[in-house]
C-alpha cells in the first residue's frame, strides 16, 4: 500500500484524530482484498467506523460489522465481474465526454 493519502489515513487512525472514514465504494479506498482486510483490521483495533455510501456497509453497528465481513468473504469469491463492469462503464462516460478508450482501432481499408 504505497499511496501517501492513505498511509496518513491509517495514521490518523492510529493517533485517534478520525472516528469514522466515509467512502463512495470500497474500491475507492483499495481494489485490493488483502488491503481492504488490512484496513478494516486497523480500524476495528482503534474504533475507528467504515461506512460505505453506495454498498451499505456501515461498521457503526454490530450488525455493519457482521455485513462488512460477510461483504469480505463475497467479494473474494465475485471479484472477477467487477472490473468489467467498472472499465465499460468508464469507456461510456468518455464517449459521452468526447473522449476516445480502447486503444487503436483496427483498420481494413485506407483513410481518406
Amino acid at each position: 500500500m504505497e499511496r501517501p493519502t492513505l498511509t496518513r489515513l491509517l495514521e490518523d487512525a492510529r493517533s485517534r484524530r478520525i472516528d469514522v472514514v466515509v467512502v463512495y465504494k470500497v474500491d475507492r479506498l483499495t481494489r485490493s482484498l488483502t488491503d481492504f482486510a488490512k484496513i478494516v483490521d486497523v480500524f476495528d483495533e482503534y474504533d475507528v467506523s467504515f461506512v460505505s455510501v453506495t454498498q451499505q456497509i456501515n461498521t457503526t453497528s454490530s450488525m455493519g460489522r457482521l455485513c462488512a465481513a460477510v461483504f469480505r468473504a463475497v467479494r473474494a469469491r465475485s471479484n472477477g465481474g467487477t472490473y468489467p463492469r467498472q472499465d465499460r462503464r468508464a469507456q461510456e462516460e468518455g464517449h459521452v465526454d468526447g473522449r476516445k478508450t480502447g486503444g487503436v482501432p483496427f483498420l481494413r481499408g485506407a483513410l481518406y
